[in-house]
C-alpha cells in the first residue's frame, strides 16, 4: 500500500498537497453520487486524468 501511494504521489500529484486534496474531494463526490461506485484503478485513473493539466 505504501509503495503504491508513493508511486502515485511521484507520478500523479508530484507531492503537491493541493492536488491530493482535490483528488480526495473528487473521490468523495464520486463515492457519494454513484451508488455502486468502488475505489478501483479505473476510478483513480479517471480522477487523475481530470486533475492532470493538458499537455
Amino acid at each position: 500500500m505504501i509503495a503504491n501511494t508513493t508511486k502515485r504521489d511521484t507520478i500523479c500529484t508530484h507531492g503537491v498537497f493541493r492536488t491530493w486534496a482535490a483528488l480526495t474531494t473528487h473521490l468523495q463526490n464520486a463515492l457519494l453520487t454513484v451508488p455502486d461506485a468502488t475505489v478501483d484503478r479505473a476510478l483513480l485513473r479517471r480522477l487523475f486524468r481530470r486533475l492532470s493539466p493538458p499537455v
